[in-house]
């Protein structure tokens, strides 16, 4: 089964810069492009996970429209991540009852979250040091 996810990942100021802050990227996985896509910022990330999560839901009447969808690859086969890159993503199912997990660059498996969305969502943003507003 296909699932949406939200990666977030963590750039540190570099040597030249270093007062900067750190800065933050949020992707979402989105499994009928196959792709990462990039946001703006976590809410909107957040609202395309739920945009994707009720595609997939309605699709469930057509199965047709679920063919071809693609899962969260695997981190250690893609390019776009730096091997010192801090990261950490959650995915959802889109069943009636949702299971939320995470994984990130230390833990690479799949960990299932007990507190739901927002446990999920909480433990995504502690793992790479992200403060919502």
């Amino acid at each position: 089964m296909s699932r949406p996810a939200l990666r977030i990942t963590r750039h540190d100021p570099t040597d030249a810069n270093p007062a900067d802050a750190a800065r933050f990227v949020f992707e979402v996985w989105d499994p009928y492009a196959a792709a990462y896509v990039g946001q703006p910022d976590l809410e909107t990330a957040l609202q395309q996970v739920d945009a994707l999560l009720g595609r997939i839901r309605e699709g469930w009447v057509d199965r047709k429209a679920l063919t071809g969808l693609a899962d969260v690859p695997d981190p250690s086969l893609d390019p776009s991540l730096a091997d010192d890159a801090e990261w950490a993503e959650f995915r959802v199912s889109a069943q009636a009852n949702r299971v939320h997990e995470t994984r990130n660059w230390d833990v690479r498996h799949w960990r299932k979250v007990m507190a739901g969305r927002s446990g999920a969502v909480e433990t995504t943003c502690n793992e790479v040091g992200y403060r919502p507003a």
